[in-house]
């Protein structure tokens, strides 16, 4: 059964849900999906500036406008979401095709994420309280051809949204 879909937005604060799932764990900063993902998993960034226009595509390095692409999100990458001081980290493990998210202090000895679940019209969400808007999305993958690509949103921006779907 392929995964369902895991968004990550900034509504103020970094927001996390999966469709038609729980990811109760989160609420102790770690989470493991319950359904694998598969080979056609992409990852899509939406960026809204204030003036409404909006850039959909992939992470670049240099950052640069991104181009109306997914990317392939293969097991081994990962994906790190800075938000003021706080990082979320979505790992694809490689054993068994599951996602794995962790939230930790942006630095060393910073304020520990405080997650709150919500849930409205049958779907849970989940809102890191202490982190900000989206400040910076980094793509890692490891090993020989490995790379890390970075997206920023412009200064301009007031809404970025990550989609992980196969």
């Amino acid at each position: 059964m392929p995964g369902d879909p895991i968004i990550i937005d900034d509504g103020g604060s970094t927001r996390i849900k999966q469709l038609h799932r729980d990811l109760d764990g989160l609420l102790d900063n770690t989470d493991v999906t319950k359904n694998p993902f598969g080979a056609a998993t992409q990852l899509t960034i939406l960026a809204v500036d204030s003036n409404g226009t909006s850039a959909l595509g992939i992470l670049t390095n240099p950052p640069a406008p991104p181009t109306p692409t997914p990317t392939p999100f293969v097991p081994g990458d990962s994906i790190v979401i800075t938000s003021d001081d706080q990082k979320t980290t979505v790992s694809f493990d490689a054993l068994n095709n599951k996602l794995q998210i962790d939230l930790t202090p942006a630095v060393a000895g910073g304020p520990q994420p405080s997650v709150a679940a919500k849930k409205h019209s049958g779907q849970r969400r989940y809102i890191v309280e202490n982190a900000g808007s989206i400040s910076k999305i980094q793509h890692v993958r490891p090993g020989a051809g490995g790379f890390t690509k970075t997206f920023k949103p412009a200064a301009s921006g007031f809404y970025t949204m990550l989609h992980i779907d196969d």
